[in-house]
């Protein structure tokens, strides 16, 4: 991800305050100067890079089963 976990201090995305200066968009990074906003481009895995990283658990993405929750409506036999 060439450092682009660092800028955003780990996340997936991050606003940046009025005194930092924004990174450059690019090279997985998207950036909206006007909301002060950087975002991981992309359908880019963070890991987090700081103190603690062995223990801290993130989840890895959707499972099929997170997006097509199946229905069954169960009623009298008739």
């Amino acid at each position: 991800m060439n450092g682009v976990d660092r800028i955003l201090d780990g996340r997936r995305f991050r606003f940046f305050e009025p005194n930092e200066s924004l990174p450059e968009s690019g090279n997985g990074l998207w950036v909206d100067a006007g909301r002060r906003l950087a975002v991981m481009a992309g359908r880019g895995h963070n890991r987090f890079q700081g103190p603690g990283a062995q223990s801290v658990y993130r989840h890895g993405g959707l499972t099929l089963m997170e997006m097509l929750t199946p229905w069954i409506v169960l009623g009298p036999v008739q």
